[in-house]
């Protein structure tokens, strides 16, 4: 398999693309891109620091008993999908209301931040420049590969979040993702590519609809991926979502140099 092929199937089929806004619905959009706070990981034998978006909390796993369970419960979905993830961002009253042993009904805004497995093995492409990366990955991700990738991947990511529920949880909650996901398309190519969704999400009553930023770049020739979410309300919604991707992106590669 070549290298071109290898990169996008390892960020699409196994980026997970509709996991990290399934459980509970985002309800604002994001004031601002990125704050001065940051927070780091480890992966592929690199540390990656990582910025933490303006007006949002990380999620710790060693915290509260409350805050690792909601920690490990999306680390968990995310393993699932082929991913390890390295930050989980929501709002910081929901965070206080987490450590404070109360969980929320809702997230107000979340980020969730990852890096691609592949049989458990953190994927790396040390020999690949950013730039080769991102125009192999705007070549592939055509509207038509991406229908498919969604068509292939949407009931085993249902059937992920049942295992995950199931596993942390002790249920089986979490409706998932419903049909008629809405393609955006590439709506810029900065130092990451910035792909728009919007995203059906069950309900006993209606239909939510999230819009999303997938963001992907590389970094020290890793794969990162971010994805920032809100309640869908009108285009502004992807306007606003779009402008805090672009931000965190150029924060991200500048603390990354």
């Amino acid at each position: 398999m070549s290298w071109s092929v290898d990169i996008f199937q390892t960020a699409t089929k196994r980026s997970g693309i509709f996991l990290f806004c399934l459980i509970v619905v985002c309800a604002t959009p994001i004031a601002v891109a990125v704050s001065a706070e940051t927070t780091s990981a480890t992966f592929g034998g690199q540390t990656i620091v990582l910025p933490v978006p303006h007006n949002l909390c990380p999620i710790r796993k060693n915290e509260t008993e409350l805050e690792k369970t909601t920690f490990e419960f999306h680390q968990e979905l995310q393993k699932s999908a082929g991913n390890k993830l390295l930050a989980f961002f929501a709002d910081c009253v929901s965070i206080g209301k987490i450590r404070s042993g109360s969980q929320p009904s809702n997230f107000q805004n979340w980020v969730s931040v990852v890096g691609n497995l592949r049989k458990g093995r953190e994927i790396v492409f040390p020999s690949i420049s950013r730039q080769k990366y991102l125009e192999e990955m705007e070549r592939n991700l055509t509207p038509d590969k991406t229908a498919k990738i969604i068509k292939e991947e949407k009931g085993k990511l249902n059937k992920a979040i049942r295992r995950a529920s199931k596993k942390i949880l002790g249920n089986e909650g979490g409706r998932g993702i419903d049909n008629n996901i809405v393609q955006i398309g590439i709506l810029a190519v900065t130092d990451s590519i910035h792909q728009g969704f919007i995203i059906p999400r069950k309900s006993r009553t209606r239909k939510n609809w999230i819009g999303a930023i997938f963001g992907y770049t590389l970094i020290k020739g890793i794969p990162i991926y971010f994805y920032f979410y809100s309640k869908y309300e009108n285009e502004g919604t992807i306007k606003n979502l779009l402008h805090n991707s672009e931000g965190y992106s150029a924060a991200l590669i500048h603390l990354n140099k």
